[in-house]
Parts: C-alpha cells; structure tokens; sequence
C-alpha cells in the first residue's frame, strides 16, 4: 500500500511522545470519527504513547459535529449522547494548537508540528489505514468496518475524488470489516426527530434551471444540511444542491453536484471565501460563516432574506 512504508513517520513518532495529544479531525465523517477513536481505545499503538482528543472545524468551538450520528457496536449501532461517549473529547476547541493535523481536504494553511495533508486522496480513512499497514496492525473487525464505511461514504462509492490509494485501502479493509454491520450502518442513516427536517426544506426548496436551494433555518446539527443536500441530489432534474442552516452562531453552506464539469469547492470558495471558511472537492464542499460577521451582509434573523443572499451570491460566481 503506497504513501506510508517502512513504518510511521519519525516526525509523527517524535511528535506523540507526550502522555496526552490534541488531534484535530477536519473532516465531518462520522464512521471516520468513531473510526479513530477506536484506534486510540483498541490498538496497541495509542495504549502506552498517546491519546486522541477531537476536534471538528478547527477552532469552531464545537463539539457534536459528527458525534450524533451512528457509533459502531459489536452486534448494534447507538447514538451517543454527549456525555456518554467512550472516547476523549476535546469539549472547547477554540483555542487547540493540534500537534498532528490528518486531513484529505484542500490545505487551509492550519500549522501544527506534524502535517498529512493529502487533498488528491478520496478518505481521510485512506491516510489511517496506510498508517495502520506501516505498523503492522492488524484492525480490529470494528475497526475495519468504521474505515471502510468512512472510505465509501467520502468517495460517495468511488464515483467522487477517488486515488488508486483508496481502492487499495477499501480493499484491504474488506477482508477485516464485518460486512453485515456495516450494511446496517449504511441502511440506517437517520435518526427519527431528523425527518422533520426533510418537511422544512421541501417547503424552503428554491428550484432554479437545476439549481436547488433550502435554507433551513436553525439546525440540532449541521449533518442535517448535508443529509438534505444529499437528498436533492437524487432528484433527476438536479444539478446542484445547496442547503443551509445556523447551529452554534454559525451559517453552514453544504454544495453538492452532478460532477459534469463543475467544481463546488471553487464555488463555495469564490462565493464565500471572503466571509470564512469555505471550500472543499469538485463535486462537494462546504463554508461556515460566522453570524456575528454576516450583521453588515444581510440580516440573517430573516430566513427568506437570507436565502435570496445565499442564492445571488452563489450564482454570481458560478
């Protein structure tokens, strides 16, 4: 398996020799999250050297970003609650100075000690289990499933950004997952007082020569916009899907599209950039904007003003 041999780094190495090491994830795959916990709670490359702490969104100050969907069981999937997690949380990240950033997504330029910034991979899935391979350790079955559900599900079944790398990796994981939990984890993606969401953005729906829009107003999570996102996606007649919604005073934009000559990354990055965090993949991305910036832009109390902001905005640079 290319990209990591003959062992793991010895700058990562040197980095984790602490008794306790911040770790920002920036990537909002919950299959991978609960992937790299169980690293940090099974393998015996984190019992004497280290422990993993979470982040989501560098510096976002969040910490249910892609907590409160499924967690990986022996026989059963849970949702945690947020103070039943069996696994460290960093629970203020506003201020984390992360000594190892691993990440799949386009560099934002974050500095930490040790960087793996691989933004031609499909998973950050992919970057772990290459490290997995280099230290010859065999993932436990629950292991296995949590990184080879993350790898489908970043690379939408390898029909998004996908490496030669991720195949491998997939592949690899396959002889080590437990295949039917992971088909319960895919059958089983939506939590019940998440449905109300799907009324909300067919009555916000703003349909425009392909182009669809829902601004949801206040979220519980900002999964829910990329859920929603997804789900217009499978509507014929659409091309690009953008779905948005405020959660711990924060705009989040999701983009989706078909893929045929288009770049939601640049899109989101062109359109929002200015205002905050945005960019991402061709065919998906994503920008987060804080409201206390927006008071000068629109008045984002008012949902319907604010989607007619998101659309022009949008359309404008596309």
């Amino acid at each position: 398996m290319a990209g990591v041999a003959g062992g793991l780094p010895e700058d990562l190495q040197a980095v984790v020799q602490g008794p306790e090491l911040p770790i920002a994830v920036l990537d909002d795959d919950v299959a991978w999250v609960s992937g790299a916990a169980q690293i940090a709670e099974e393998e015996a490359i984190a019992e004497n050297t280290f422990e993993f702490h979470f982040s989501f969104g560098l510096g976002s100050g969040r910490l249910e970003f892609g907590l409160a969907g499924l967690a990986v069981g022996d026989d059963n999937l849970e949702i945690p609650a947020k103070d039943d997690l069996v696994f460290p949380v960093a629970v203020e990240v506003v201020d984390l100075k992360p000594d190892v950033i691993i990440d799949h997504h386009p560099d934002t330029g974050v500095k930490a000690p040790f960087l793996d910034i691989r933004p031609n991979y499909g998973a950050t899935a992919t970057i772990m289990t290459e490290y997995l391979w280099a230290a010859r350790i065999k993932p436990s079955a629950k292991l296995a499933t949590a990184l080879f559900h993350a790898i489908k599900t970043d690379t939408h079944d390898f029909t998004a950004q996908t490496q030669m790398e991720d195949v491998k990796a997939f592949q690899y994981l396959f002889r080590h997952a437990n295949i039917h939990l992971a088909r319960k984890i895919e059958q089983a993606d939506l939590r019940l007082d998440y449905l109300k969401y799907f009324k909300t953005a067919l009555q916000a729906m703003r349909l425009r020569k392909g182009w669809v829009f829902a601004h949801l107003g206040p979220v519980e999570n900002p999964d829910i916009c990329v859920i929603m996102a997804d789900f217009f996606m499978r509507v014929s007649s659409v091309k690009w899907s953008i779905v948005s919604g405020t959660c711990d005073k924060k705009l989040v934009i999701i983009f989706r599209n078909d893929g045929i000559r288009k770049n939601a990354g640049r899109v989101a990055k062109d359109s929002f950039g200015q205002l905050g965090s945005a960019g991402g993949h061709k065919t998906m991305a994503r920008a987060e904007l804080s409201l206390s910036g927006l008071k000068e832009q629109i008045d984002y109390r008012d949902a319907a003003k604010l989607q007619l902001w998101i659309i022009n905005r949008t359309k404008k640079k596309s």
